[in-house]
């Protein structure tokens, strides 16, 4: 009598990560999505000459610079591509200075990125393993 073993222990791994592939690259774009909606409005610049301090809409400033980027599988990032998103991210500048004490719309706060991951990783590690779940090789 003889034993035919089968390894398919390849395929289960391709199709582990496409899965979390998957998973990552919704997570990212929950990221962005929860994030843009804490992240600081700025002021549109012509009513500000004006002296009328109408916020910025949605297409404009840092909401309107954020994107999602794959960077190789299983990586992707979250971006903003403002030069002061840091100085919003992290409520000062680099050398310590110009510490932010209020934003222009209550509600929005600095940390808008990280609170926004922290808050979707409880939701990936379940998605997570309901996806694992349903590889099937």
């Amino acid at each position: 009598m003889s034993v035919k073993v089968t390894d398919k222990s390849g395929k289960f791994i391709q199709m582990s990560e496409d899965a979390l592939d998957e998973v990552y690259a919704v997570a990212a774009k929950d990221i962005l999505t929860l994030s843009r909606t804490r992240v600081p409005l700025g002021i549109n610049k012509a009513n500000k000459k004006s002296g009328n301090r109408n916020i910025t809409s949605r297409g404009s400033g840092l909401q309107g610079s954020s994107k999602t980027v794959k960077l190789e599988k299983m990586q992707h990032m979250v971006i903003y591509n403002k030069e002061y998103a840091g100085y919003q991210e992290y409520g000062k500048r680099k050398d310590g200075s110009h510490i932010i004490k209020k934003h222009s719309v209550s509600g929005r706060r600095t940390h808008y990125l990280l609170s926004a991951g922290q808050d979707i990783v409880a939701q990936t590690i379940i998605r997570i393993k309901a996806k694992v779940r349903t590889i099937r090789v």
